[in-house]
């Protein structure tokens, strides 16, 4: 099993400032991050899932559908 726990995700306030024209919309601005877990472990298919789902919005044209296996 995937397992990264001992990390948090960087705050919205550190990714804005890192990346100030990347789109955040619909982000919380909230440095809590409501979802992590310190001991929850993440199976590595979800995260290969969730991986895949970031670059489908980063890569793909608004409004375009993009097809993964």
């Amino acid at each position: 099993m995937y397992t990264n726990n001992s990390e948090k995700r960087h705050s919205s306030h550190w990714i804005k400032q890192m990346f100030p024209n990347f789109d955040l919309d619909g982000l919380s601005d909230s440095d809590d991050d409501p979802l992590w877990n310190p001991n929850l472990e993440e199976a590595f298919p979800r995260f290969r899932a969730r991986a895949r789902d970031v670059l489908d919005n980063v890569f793909a044209p608004k409004n375009a559908f993009v097809k993964c296996k």
